[in-house]
């Protein structure tokens, strides 16, 4: 297999000039933390368990720019976070089929990264194609390297998870407008997304008794969560949770340790998707979801 390729043509650019692979995991959720960016603008992001087995040696985020991978089953589309693999000599295997990022020069002599299914023609030579139909075929030379595999496209709130947002900043996640009427409460449903957000406080000192909800850490990958006063196993809302999974909806847990910090409003932790494991009780339900990041 050859390692390197040359072409010139346009294509999906990756704004990884000075990538730094990842240096960091950390373990209470059997999370890998990868270390993205320009060497001046190091980040760390943690990724579910869901992506595989990764080894911060060999595996990177980059950003796709550009439309030249948009089409087919699997379209790449401007924006898209990318989980790469390094290729290197002991673990190159075979990347006819795959999807793979190329590196070249331009006209300057600045690296360049292109993102392209690899085939093989009759008579060997590696081509590469887009998906997007309005790009044409390259033939690589020896002048372009493989540099990387692509393992998967990395759905955007993955990448938030373990970060903080302020309550007014967790809209935009989904899409959504901040509007108070709608975000100052602990349970946001977004019908049309399929998603039910949970904004809890763990301190509830200064509320009503009869909102001062049980929700508190069972342990690292399982939370408890006490509903609204209305809500019951039979109701709409109830069901949406128990039954989440088969309806296709997502559930979202943000918390914090308590409203304010240092005089001002405290933000909320993501961590990540959730699944419902049992409940007790009505009105409200006493509810135990578990960390889709490490729970069974």
């Amino acid at each position: 297999m050859p390692t390197f390729f040359t072409a010139n043509s346009r294509g999906t650019h990756f704004d990884t000039h000075g990538l730094e692979t990842p240096s960091a995991v950390r373990d209470p959720f059997c999370i890998t933390y990868f270390k993205t960016g320009r060497a001046d603008a190091e980040e760390h992001r943690a990724l579910p368990l869901a992506y595989g087995t990764l080894d911060p040696s060999r595996h990177f985020i980059a950003r796709a720019s550009g439309n030249s991978m948009n089409g087919g089953k699997n379209p790449v589309l401007d924006g898209d976070y990318l989980l790469l693999e390094l290729i290197t000599p002991s673990r190159a295997g075979s990347i006819t089929g795959n999807v793979v990022a190329i590196e070249r020069q331009d006209d300057s002599g600045d690296n360049q990264y292109l993102l392209r299914v690899v085939t093989k023609g009759r008579d060997g030579q590696y081509i590469l194609k887009a998906n997007n139909p309005d790009y044409e075929d390259l033939t690589a030379t020896d002048d372009m390297r493989t540099l990387a595999r692509l393992r998967n496209i990395i759905d955007p709130l993955d990448l938030a998870l373990g970060e903080s947002f302020m309550r007014e900043d967790i809209p935009a996640l989904f899409g959504e407008a901040y509007n108070p009427g709608n975000w100052n409460v602990g349970h946001v449903v977004l019908a049309q997304k399929k998603a039910h957000i949970l904004l809890v406080t763990l301190n509830k000192q200064g509320r009503a008794d009869e909102h001062k909800y049980m929700d508190h850490w069972i342990d690292d990958t399982h939370f408890h969560w006490q509903s609204q006063n209305a809500t019951d196993p039979t109701s709409k809302r109830g069901q949406e949770i128990i039954r989440h999974a088969a309806l296709g909806i997502d559930i979202h847990l943000f918390v914090r340790d308590t409203k304010l910090a240092v005089g001002k409003a405290a933000p909320f932790t993501y961590h990540g998707r959730v699944r419902y494991q049992s409940h007790q009780g009505s009105r409200p339900m006493s509810i135990v979801f578990g960390l889709q990041s490490g729970a069974d």
